[in-house]
């Protein structure tokens, strides 16, 4: 009702029975879980509603210990699905040869680049000595 956009569509005043749409979020407050953490994501960088974000703070009574329950029983079998040696071995096999063939090309390109730039230097310092004025020709 307050909006720009509608102007002072409800014909209400301007005094301070005015409500001004605060993010009641952003006052400090213990964040502590996933759920509380979700609820600060959504608020802050998502901008939820007000509505979504009074859903979520009055479900948070009711939902927050079993969806942390969940969230954590789900981290830790990814964490042991990743966490076998058999990956684990393959993990470092593939880290040690990106960056060796890494290492490498860098050594190419540093050698070949060495080269390249004593010439640049060797051209670039025949021009700078070069006599002003001395054209060439009878």
């Amino acid at each position: 009702l307050f909006n720009e956009l509608y102007r002072n569509n409800a014909n209400l005043s301007d005094g301070p029975e005015r409500k001004h749409n605060s993010n009641c979020f952003v006052e400090m407050m213990a964040v502590d879980g996933m759920y509380d953490y979700m609820m600060y994501v959504g608020r802050v960088v998502f901008r939820i509603p007000d509505w979504l974000h009074h859903i979520l703070a009055a479900g948070r009574i009711l939902f927050k210990n079993t969806f942390e329950a969940y969230m954590d029983q789900y981290m830790q079998s990814k964490l042991e699905a990743i966490v076998q040696e058999h990956r684990v071995v393959s993990l470092i096999t593939q880290l040690r040869g990106t960056t060796l063939r890494n290492l490498q090309t860098l050594q190419q390109k540093f050698s070949s680049g060495v080269g390249q730039n004593e010439t640049n230097r060797r051209k670039l310092h025949a021009h700078h000595n070069k006599p002003q004025g001395v054209t060439g020709g009878p």
